[in-house]
């Protein structure tokens, strides 16, 4: 269930990655809406929305996000459950797991489960 503060992959477009994981702040259901923002620093801007259809909750991803200090990272520790719209698998990044990444403070506090 998407809610606000699930941390997710916006859209099947942005790379399911730590540096690309938002936060919802709002969910549109009327209008199939999710509106969110970038976790960390390392993206060109900081809001973000797309299709409900289209957004993946990291835990399908099955990684678990790990702070350390004012940076945090994403750990892969289960097999990614995720899925394209046609049902083919969608792999979490490996090659961006456990990179640190600059967390926005005003955007963590909104996580639904702080790491």
């Amino acid at each position: 269930m998407i809610r606000i503060g699930t941390p997710v992959i916006i859209n099947l477009f942005d790379r399911p990655c730590t540096r690309l994981t938002a936060v919802v702040t709002r969910v549109d259901e009327a209008g199939g809406m999710v509106y969110a923002r970038y976790l960390t620093t390392g993206t060109r801007t900081s809001a973000c929305y797309g299709p409900l259809i289209g957004v993946t909750p990291l835990r399908q991803f099955g990684v678990d996000l790990v702070l350390e200090g004012t940076q945090i990272r994403g750990i892969q520790r289960r097999l990614s459950e995720a899925t394209y719209r046609d049902g083919r698998p969608r792999a979490w990044q490996p090659e961006t797991s456990g990179e640190l990444h600059s967390v926005r403070p005003e955007v963590y506090r909104r996580l639904e489960v702080q790491v």
